[in-house]
């Protein structure tokens, strides 16, 4: 199947306030979450990174929805969702947000795939280890294997008790942009506009004050290693990476690591390409969407 990107205009150009404008929020698992739905076909659940928002599928979504009926949302603490203060942020309670979406919607066993994209990578894990039945999963890059995730220099400051909320405090838009823009490729960098677009939908209720919060999941990371890592080796549910082999922080060799320990996961490698697959080349990453059952 051959798809075709619009080029020549940005992605915030092309649908940032549409995409907020034609979602709704609903109160799942206790927290307002923002979510989106369109398109058509077999449902096809997107779960975003970190720091950002759903707003990462802006560019490969309208290449999805013409067969696939896209469900999209925010995790709490990220984008137009709640970001509450007092919260422990935890991918249990972003899985548990999932799977009362599904619920409102009428989803069951078997009726939604899903394509996952570095948080979202991990809560797709759990919701495999809790024996949620999906089609099939496609993951983006994203920590899937803990020991072989190299975190930037500012995450590993937010991590330290303390300092952490330090460092919330003195990122900036402009440090924000210069640590963002690496993880891009040099082929395919992201514009100004649309860093300044995730800047924003970051700061809404204050969530970049939240930053040392949300890298809670690192800690889980560490402490679920047999739960996460063993079910993407045991798993039977069909799935595969979609992986930019130039991501200078899920690299090449946590792929070469799952072909030897998880052999049943198709491996789909896009030489030279960052951290955002979906953005830099969205239109191979419908393909492969779409191959999929």
């Amino acid at each position: 199947m051959q798809i075709q990107l619009v080029t020549g205009t940005t992605l915030s150009k092309l649908i940032a306030g549409a995409w907020l404008a034609s979602g709704e929020h609903l109160e799942l698992a206790g927290f307002r979450i923002f979510t989106r739905v369109e398109g058509s076909g077999p449902w096809l659940t997107l779960l975003h990174g970190f720091p950002t928002s759903s707003w990462d599928f802006a560019r490969v979504a309208p290449l999805l929805a013409p067969s696939r009926r896209l469900l999209a949302l925010d995790f709490i603490g990220y984008g137009a969702s709640a970001k509450p203060r007092d919260h422990t942020y935890t991918i249990g309670a972003q899985a548990d947000v999932v799977e009362a979406l599904w619920k409102h919607h009428g989803i069951g066993a078997g009726e939604t795939a899903i394509l996952a994209h570095d948080y979202g990578d991990t809560v797709t894990l759990e919701l495999l280890a809790r024996g949620a039945k999906v089609r099939g999963v496609t993951f983006l890059n994203g920590a899937i294997i803990n020991s072989l995730n190299r975190i930037l220099v500012i995450q590993k400051l937010l991590r330290l008790p303390g300092v952490g909320a330090v460092i919330t405090r003195l990122v900036s838009e402009g440090r924000f942009a210069a640590s963002f823009r690496k993880i891009f490729s040099a082929e395919h960098p992201v514009s100004d506009e649309d860093v300044h677009e995730h800047w924003e939908l970051i700061c809404r209720e204050r969530g970049n004050t939240l930053y040392h919060k949300l890298v809670y999941f690192y800690t889980e990371l560490e402490r679920n290693v047999e739960r996460w890592e063993g079910t993407l080796a045991k798993t039977e549910t069909p799935a595969q990476l979609v992986w930019g082999m130039g991501d200078p922080v899920s690299r090449a060799d946590m792929v070469a690591y799952i072909r030897e320990h998880a052999p049943r996961v198709a491996v789909h490698e896009l030489p030279g390409i960052g951290h955002y697959p979906h953005y830099e080349v969205p239109e191979r990453v419908a393909e492969l969407v779409l191959s999929q059952a």
